[in-house]
């Protein structure tokens, strides 16, 4: 799923930790250990948000991140280094 929102794996991971915390989804298997290899659906109350927010908002496609370029560019240039620089 990381790779069609065009997030980050650990992203993703805390998203789907967050969404099986409040009853969202729920893990329905795991080929291997841990998060990276769990499987999830969407629970019955997650399908009744879904279809509520697809009937706000139709887009399907990579995870809109808005606001985020401007401030990294920013803090770089300030010469503050971005978390992901060494």
């Amino acid at each position: 799923m990381a790779d069609p929102l065009a997030l980050s794996l650990p992203v993703m991971q805390e998203t789907l930790a967050l969404l099986t915390r409040d009853g969202l989804c729920e893990i329905v298997a795991g080929e291997g250990q841990g998060p990276a290899s769990y499987r999830y659906r969407l629970s019955g109350r997650g399908l009744e948000r879904s279809a509520a927010a697809f009937e706000r908002n139709s887009y399907i496609g990579q995870a809109p991140v808005v606001g985020w370029q401007n401030p990294i560019r920013i803090w770089t240039v300030d010469g503050m280094r971005h978390m992901d620089q060494p």
